[in-house]
C-alpha cells in the first residue's frame, strides 16, 4: 500500500450459524469476510470476523440488567464534568510524546471525562441548555 492508494472493500456474509442462548433466546452468529482492494483491483489485505444478532424481545424479558440502575448525574456532577470536557484542549500533549521515564512518582495527571450516555440522556441535556 503506498500513499495516494485508493481502497475499496468488499463485504460479504460467508456464514450463518443459529444457536440458542439463555440471555437472548435465539441467536444467529454471523461470519463475514472483508477483502480490501487498491485501484490496480489486486488484494492487499483479507480480515474475516463474526458478527452476533439476538433477539431482542427475549433479551429483554430474560431481564438480564435489570437490576442496573442508571446513575442521575446532579446539575453540580454535570458542571464539572462540562468543565473538564472544556480544560482538555490545553492538555492535549500532541507531539509531545509522555514516556514512562518521564513519569514522577505521585505527580498528578489531568483528569479525562469519559462518560456513557444514551441517546435519551444526550437528549435531555441538549433540551436543558435551551
Amino acid at each position: 500500500m503506498r500513499p495516494g492508494d485508493r481502497i475499496t472493500a468488499i463485504e460479504r456474509v460467508v456464514g450463518v450459524e443459529e444457536k440458542q442462548s439463555k440471555f437472548s433466546g435465539r441467536l444467529v452468529l454471523q461470519y463475514v469476510e472483508a477483502c480490501y482492494y487498491n485501484q490496480r483491483s489486486e488484494l492487499i489485505a483479507r480480515a474475516l470476523g463474526t458478527c452476533t444478532r439476538h433477539e431482542r424481545k427475549a433479551a429483554r424479558e430474560a431481564g438480564k440488567y435489570k437490576e442496573i440502575v442508571q446513575h442521575e448525574y446532579t446539575s453540580e456532577e454535570r458542571d464539572r464534568i462540562d468543565q473538564v470536557v472544556l480544560d482538555e484542549p490545553k492538555n492535549i500533549r500532541g507531539a509531545n510524546v509522555r514516556y514512562w521515564e518521564d513519569v514522577k512518582e505521585g505527580e498528578e495527571l489531568p483528569t479525562i471525562a469519559r462518560l456513557r450516555w444514551s441517546t435519551s440522556r444526550s437528549r435531555q441535556r441538549t433540551s436543558e441548555a435551551k
